[in-house]
C-alpha cells in the first residue's frame, strides 16, 4: 500500500482503485493528513462516515448514513467521493435540498479538498478534479432560439417586450455563462420562455457549445468528476425519464455513483415530482405561443404558417380553457383552497375533444415545414399540448389507483385552479429509478432516524435492506449549551407575539451578553417590527 508521502503515480486502474479505502483510512484518522497537514480537529464520526462510504461505494451498494451537527458530512463525502471518481474515470453526482448547502460544497469544502489533495504527495493526482453544477435547460439562454426570436420579433412581441429581447441580445454578446440570474435586472419571464434552452429548437442539430450556453454547460458537465445538482432537479430528472440508458448502469449519467444530502427531506421532494401538476394557466400559455389575436396585431408561431381555421382553433380552444377552468373553481373551490378528488368523471372534459384536433392540425401543420428550428419549436408546442391531453384525460379518471389526486387555488388572490396529482407510495418508483441502477447511493443527513432507527425512513423511499449506520454530533452539548425559557414572557394571545416585549428583551440580553447574538424568527413581520 502507498503511504501517505508516497505518490501513487506508478498505480494506475484497478491498482489505484484498490488502494482507495486505505488512502481514505489514512486522510481521516488521528494525525491524518486532514488534521496533521491541514489542522483542522480529528473527528472520529467522519472518519468513521469516510470509511463505510467509500467501503459502499467500492461495492456500488446503497448506504444510509445519520451523522449529527458537527460531524463534517460533506467532507466526509466528497474526499472519498472525488477520489473514487478519478480513480474510475465516474461521475460522482452530489444533490442537496438547499442553496445554502450547495454553496458551501462548492465556494468552502471543495477548496478544502483541492488543497488536502495539492499538499500530500500520494494525493496530487486528484488535486486537478473538475466540478460543474447542473441547472434546469430554463435557466440558460438558447443562440438559435434568441436568433428565432429576433427574426419574428414583430409577430411574438409587443413593442415594449421587443426593447427587452434587444437588452437580452445585447447581454448575451458579453456574458460567458448566459445564466438568466446573471442579467440585472432578471429578463421579463414572458420573453425569456421564448429563447431559454428548454424548448425544442433547443437541440443538437440546431445548436452547439459555441452558439448555445445551454451546450456549452452540458459540455462541461460531461468532463467534470463532480455534478452538483439540487433535489429539484435532480428529481425533475427522473420523473421526466433522464436516465443514462438501458445498457449502462448509473442513474443521471452513464456509471455515476450519487450523494443526496439533507436527505430527510427525499419522500416529501420526490412525492411532489412524481405527479401531475396542471393549470389553465399553464395550457393557455402554450395555446398562445401558437396564436394570440390583438387589437392592432396577431402574435404567435401561426402566424407565419398555418391556416386561419387552425388559428380559430387555438382561439376558441383559449376561450374553452377559461370557461372550463372556471367552472372548476366554481365548483370545488368556491370556499375552500383545497378539494380531495374522490371519484372519476367527476368534471366534464370539454377540452378533450378540441386539443385532439389541434394536435392533429398541428402535426400536419409540422410536415409542412421545413426541417429547422421553426419546425422543432412547433413540434415541441405539439408534445405539449399532448402532455396537457394526457394529463387532463388522467385526472379526470383519477386513473391511477395507487395516487391520490386534488385541486388547489393559487395565486395571490386565489384565482387560480391546479389540478395536482402525487403517488400514495413512492417507495416502489425509488427502489426502480434509484436502488436498482447497479451503482453507489449515499443518503445522508442529521435526521434520517424516525425514532430509535432509520428502518421507517428506509421503508419510505424503498430500500429496506440497505445498510445503515447513525453516530452522533461531536459536540458536547451540556458543556456547550444551555436552553432557557423566559418565565415571563407573556402569553400568545390569538397566534400573536407581544412584539414590544419581545424587542426590548432581544436589545436587553444582546447588550448583556459578549459575543454576537442570532434570533431565528418564523415571520419576517415579526422581524421587520
Amino acid at each position: 500500500m502507498y503511504g501517505i508521502n508516497e505518490s501513487f503515480e506508478a498505480a494506475g486502474g484497478e491498482a489505484l482503485v484498490a488502494c482507495l479505502p486505505d488512502l481514505v483510512e489514512r486522510v481521516f484518522k488521528r494525525d491524518g493528513a486532514l488534521q496533521a497537514v491541514l489542522g483542522l480537529d480529528h473527528r472520529p464520526e467522519q472518519a468513521r462516515m469516510a470509511q463505510r462510504t467509500i467501503a459502499a461505494w467500492m461495492e456500488d451498494q446503497a448506504l444510509f448514513f445519520e451523522a449529527g451537527t458537527g460531524v463534517g458530512k460533506s467532507l466526509g463525502y466528497l474526499v472519498p467521493g472525488l477520489m473514487r471518481a478519478i480513480a474510475s474515470n465516474r461521475a460522482l453526482v452530489v444533490s442537496t435540498h438547499t442553496i445554502a448547502l450547495q454553496e458551501q460544497i462548492e465556494n468552502k469544502d471543495l477548496a478544502i479538498c483541492r488543497r488536502l489533495f495539492s499538499t500530500v504527495p500520494a494525493l496530487r493526482g486528484f488535486a486537478d478534479f473538475r466540478h460543474a453544477l447542473l441547472l434546469g435547460k430554463n435557466n440558460y439562454l438558447c443562440g438559435t432560439r434568441l436568433r428565432q426570436a429576433l427574426e419574428a420579433r414583430q409577430e411574438l412581441f409587443p413593442s415594449g417586450e421587443q426593447k427587452e429581447l434587444e437588452r437580452i441580445a445585447a447581454w448575451a454578446a458579453q456574458t460567458q455563462s448566459g445564466l438568466r440570474h446573471e442579467l440585472s435586472p432578471e429578463p421579463l419571464p414572458e420573453v425569456w420562455e421564448w429563447i431559454q434552452a428548454d424548448g425544442h429548437a433547443c437541440n443538437s442539430r440546431n445548436c452547439n457549445p459555441r452558439t448555445c450556453f445551454f451546450r456549452k454547460a452540458r459540455e462541461a458537465i460531461r468532463e467534470a468528476n463532480l455534478i452538483i445538482v439540487n433535489h429539484s432537479l435532480f428529481f425533475s430528472l427522473l420523473a421526466a425519464g433522464h436516465f443514462p440508458g438501458q445498457q449502462s448502469a448509473g442513474i443521471l449519467f452513464p456509471k455515476d455513483f450519487v450523494v443526496l444530502d439533507e436527505a430527510h427531506c427525499i419522500p416529501a421532494v420526490a412525492t411532489e415530482h412524481f405527479g401531475l401538476r396542471l393549470s389553465g394557466l399553464g395550457l393557455k400559455r402554450q395555446l398562445m405561443k401558437l396564436y394570440q389575436a390583438g387589437r392592432r396585431k396577431h402574435r404567435g408561431l401561426l402566424t407565419r404558417v398555418g391556416d386561419p381555421g387552425l388559428r380559430n382553433a387555438v382561439l376558441a380552444l383559449t376561450e374553452a380553457t377559461d370557461i372550463v377552468f372556471g367552472a372548476i373553481k366554481d365548483t370545488f373551490l368556491a370556499e375552500n383552497s383545497l378539494f380531495r378528488l374522490q371519484a372519476p368523471d367527476w368534471f366534464d372534459n370539454a377540452l378533450d375533444l378540441p386539443l385532439r384536433d389541434l394536435i392533429h392540425g398541428l402535426s400536419k401543420c409540422e410536415s409542412r415545414i421545413p426541417e429547422g428550428p421553426q419546425r422543432d419549436e412547433l413540434e415541441g408546442l405539439r408534445l405539449s399540448l399532448q402532455a396537457y391531453r394526457e394529463g387532463l384525460n388522467e385526472m379526470a379518471q383519477l386513473a391511477d389507483p395507487k395516487g391520490v389526486y386534488w385541486l388547489e387555488s393559487a395565486g395571490v388572490k386565489g384565482t387560480l385552479v391546479h389540478l395536482r396529482s402525487a403517488p400514495l407510495d413512492v417507495a416502489p418508483v425509488l427502489r426502480a429509478r434509484l436502488f436498482k441502477q447497479e451503482t453507489g447511493i449515499l443518503l445522508t443527513s442529521a435526521t434520517l432516524a424516525e425514532g430509535p432507527d432509520m428502518d421507517s425512513f428506509a421503508r419510505k423511499v424503498g430500500a429496506p435492506e440497505a445498510d445503515r449506520e447513525q453516530v452522533l454530533s461531536p459536540f458536547d452539548y451540556p458543556l456547550q449549551m444551555e436552553i432557557l425559557v423566559h418565565a415571563k414572557a407573556p402569553d400568545i394571545r390569538d397566534g400573536q407575539l407581544d412584539i414590544a416585549f419581545l424587542s426590548n428583551e432581544i436589545l436587553r440580553h444582546s447588550v448583556a451578553w459578549e459575543g454576537g447574538t442570532l434570533v431565528l424568527f418564523t415571520s419576517y413581520r415579526d422581524l421587520n417590527e
